[in-house]
């Protein structure tokens, strides 16, 4: 059973970035909401690399609620990630969120 699901991670993770590459990111939201409702374990690591796609293709609003999404589940960004956020939201100028951001990594 522990090896299905690990099977079935590679093959949503597979999926995602398929898609990504094709240019296709409303899909691999889709397939990563899926991923995360279904009995497959997600890691931090996998929000973390979504939401540096999602950061890649300027699509502020979802990085906001997938980051929004993953601290009930005790996740947290990388600084890498935490970096490319802030950097994203300084170009879009939503110095609001940047303040969250910042006070949320004080809290580490």
């Amino acid at each position: 059973m522990i090896q299905k699901l690990g099977a079935q991670r590679l093959i949503y993770r597979a999926q995602i970035s398929n898609l990504v590459k094709a240019g296709l990111i409303d899909q691999a939201v889709h397939v990563f909401d899926e991923m995360t409702q279904s009995n497959c374990r997600v890691f931090s690591i996998d929000y973390n690399r979504f939401i540096g796609v999602l950061i890649r293709h300027s699509r502020f609003d979802l990085v906001q609620f997938y980051y929004q999404q993953m601290h009930p589940l005790g996740f947290s960004l990388t600084p890498f990630t935490y970096s490319r956020f802030i950097s994203g939201l300084c170009e879009v100028k939503n110095f609001t969120l940047i303040n969250i951001l910042l006070d949320n990594m004080d809290k580490l």
